[in-house]
């Protein structure tokens, strides 16, 4: 497993690309340490994937993330699993999003790429 950059130590396009290869899995981690009621793990893979999610830059799914930090905090297990499930909906939905602007325009060029800015608020 890839460890999670330093704020401001990689650029942009790196750091999305850190994001989509990695919170498929972190987000099916959180849903495995649910069925186990594990919600230690669930909060720890939860602060996980909200460091790749800031490095990338994504204020609005970070902020999602949190809600399900805070949930395990609380031994809230329900609560937990139903932010889970939102994350995967916000995160499906920013992938279809996002190649859909790549099938559309074709893949930006690498000066260009760190432009491009999508947070989960834009589907929420």
């Amino acid at each position: 497993m890839q460890k999670p950059a330093e704020p401001n130590n990689v650029d942009l396009y790196t750091a999305l690309a850190m994001f989509v290869s990695n919170a498929p899995r972190l987000i099916e981690r959180i849903f495995n340490a649910c069925e186990t009621e594990n919600l230690l793990l669930a909060e720890e893979t939860a602060e996980k994937l909200n460091l790749y999610s800031c490095n990338a830059r994504l204020t609005g799914f970070s902020k999602n993330i949190n809600n399900v930090i805070i949930a395990a905090r609380e031994r809230n297990l329900p609560t937990v699993q139903s932010e889970t499930k939102k994350l995967r909906e916000i995160f499906d939905q920013m992938t279809k999003y996002a190649n859909k602007m790549v099938l559309e325009k074709g893949t930006p060029p690498q000066e260009n790429a760190v432009r491009i800015s999508i947070t989960s608020d834009t589907f929420s």
